[in-house]
């Protein structure tokens, strides 16, 4: 029997786009944006005006951008108008995605550690 490759790509569809993730990459910007959510939430809790709102939206919008393609962010909202919980909700979706990856390897790996290690 040969070796055969796996699927080892994270997939993330909405409405009007479907984008590929490696997941090593998806991880590490995933913990990079730690830091700039934190900020979000401070600058929501002091001051939710609407200067302070267009610009973590375009945080959001860049963010997206960087993690899955220059133009992501249209191609997911397309015509849906871009609204502070609606990016929290895509980043969410994208992260649950990326978690669930990682769990289904961590599972996969530490079953096959186990069996050499008995």
């Amino acid at each position: 029997m040969s070796f055969k490759f796996n699927d080892n790509k994270i997939k993330v569809s909405f409405d009007n786009a479907s984008f590929v993730l490696d997941p090593v990459e998806a991880s590490n910007a995933f913990k990079k944006s730690v830091p700039m959510l934190e900020k979000m939430k401070e600058e929501i809790r002091e001051n939710a005006d609407a200067e302070t709102v267009k610009r973590i939206l375009q945080s959001f919008c860049e963010w997206f951008d960087n993690l899955l393609g220059n133009g992501a962010t249209k191609k997911i909202f397309r015509d849906h108008p871009i609204s502070f919980y609606d990016c929290c909700d895509v980043y969410f979706y994208i992260s649950g995605e990326v978690r669930s990856f990682n769990i289904k390897k961590r599972k996969l790996w530490g079953a096959h550690l186990n069996e050499h290690t008995d």
